[in-house]
């Protein structure tokens, strides 16, 4: 199995009313969210509400907290870690969770589209921009261990001609695509090669806010030549995913971290 490209468990943001926790979690099937919804239901955590988008539950509200199934726990710090030790991602319910396949994962999904074999890379925060720029600026990369660990492996395994995605600056590149920012000013929807988003991806993984999401997808590899690795990389996450969530931070009271 490859290796984690850095260990990370969480980032915290501060805010008017306090402190937020931002924990990563698996990512959740549906059968997954009712699951940990259970498991933390019976540790004390009520459930007030679900977010339910196109027939899947997107997030379940528990008091302060708030569970997504593409894999967050948010809330105050002292709650999300004790919700953690509740759900004890090692045994039992870890051991259950991600029953993915490779046309349904957390992870990415493949398309063809005018001959051309499309990767589409989503990750948790793909669908709140503004907390990517947050961590942008504290100098946090916005991509979970597991997740950059998918994205090199899709290169080195699927062997993409280019990439699209999101920059600050057009580049070199004629397909560029404006975009404009709230607040004003723009960024580039660009069509790349691998090769510069290699390098891109290297400098987000340093902090470093050169790379943001496109609208759906954080980053859609085209040209894949080799499809039947897809299926070894979904499940290479998972393993990987496992073996991260083992680790003593998710087991550890919160008091003892401070």
């Amino acid at each position: 199995m490859d290796e984690l490209p850095y260990h990370r468990y969480s980032f915290t943001l501060e805010g008017e009313l306090g402190n937020t926790e931002y924990v990563f979690l698996p990512k959740l099937s549906e059968r997954d969210v009712g699951l940990v919804s259970a498991v933390l239901r019976e540790a004390g955590f009520p459930a007030s509400r679900r977010k339910v988008l196109e027939g899947r539950t997107r997030a379940v509200v528990f008091g302060g907290m708030r569970l997504f199934a593409r894999g967050l726990l948010v809330g105050p710090a002292g709650a999300t870690r004790r919700a953690c030790r509740a759900l004890r991602l090692d045994e039992p319910v870890g051991g259950s969770l991600s029953d993915w396949s490779l046309k349904t994962n957390g992870y990415f999904s493949l398309s063809r589209r005018s001959g051309t074999v499309r990767v589409s890379v989503r990750t948790r925060l793909t669908q709140s921009r503004g907390l990517w720029r947050a961590l942008a600026a504290k100098g946090l990369p916005p991509l979970s261990p597991d997740e950059a660990l998918v994205l090199s492996m899709i290169a080195s395994e699927m062997r993409p001609g280019y990439v699209e995605y999101v920059r600050k600056t057009a580049g070199p590149d004629q397909d560029a695509v404006p975009i404009l920012k709230k607040g004003g000013g723009f960024l580039f929807r660009v069509r790349l090669p691998l090769t510069t988003f290699v390098d891109d991806a290297g400098r987000l993984l340093k902090g470093e806010a050169a790379v943001y999401p496109l609208e759906d997808w954080s980053f859609v590899l085209c040209g894949a030549k080799r499809i039947s690795r897809g299926r070894r990389v979904a499940d290479e996450a998972r393993a990987a995913l496992s073996s991260w969530c083992r680790d003593p931070f998710y087991f550890t009271e919160p008091a003892n971290l401070l």
